[in-house]
């Protein structure tokens, strides 16, 4: 029932036009739980991120973002760049909805995912993520996604 209640949030908002950056939705739609928090929970609808082994290349002994990682990271400005930086602990958890049904390492996609959030300032660094999961979803007919829902939770 999760996955049908994600892809039908993620549908709805399209068929509206909306951006999909919504706060306030069912969180245990999404994640599965419903959470202690001090704030309502932001969730984003991401592009599908270059692994972690296409993200970074090495130029003349020096690591650097690939192309492709650059682009990634300009796409996700593009989406989230109305928001006010998010401080404090956070939690994230993300919903990911592959582009096809081949084998993939959920743990590749979560360092382009972070760090572009981190250079869009959803928040200010990805230092504030005390809890963090990754669950794999349903194939998207979108070419594949990434449903983020972020949120500041209180201090242990």
């Amino acid at each position: 029932m999760r996955g049908k209640a994600a892809q039908e949030f993620i549908d709805a908002a399209r068929r509206a036009g909306l951006p999909l950056i919504e706060q306030g939705v069912n969180v245990a739609a999404l994640t599965g739980e419903t959470p202690t928090v001090k704030a309502r929970p932001l969730v984003l609808c991401l592009p599908w991120p270059p692994s972690v082994n296409r993200y970074w290349r090495s130029v003349g002994g020096k690591v650097l973002i690939s192309r492709e990682g650059r682009e990634y990271r300009k796409a996700v400005v593009r989406k989230v760049s109305q928001l006010k930086p998010l401080t404090g602990p956070l939690k994230v958890t993300l919903l990911a909805r592959p582009p096809d049904r081949r084998r993939r390492d959920m743990d590749n996609l979560m360092k382009a995912t972070l760090d572009s959030l981190a250079h869009a300032n959803v928040y200010e660094d990805d230092s504030q993520i005390d809890d963090l999961r990754i669950k794999r979803g349903h194939v998207s007919p979108h070419g594949g996604e990434i449903v983020a829902v972020i949120q500041s939770v209180g201090e242990a």
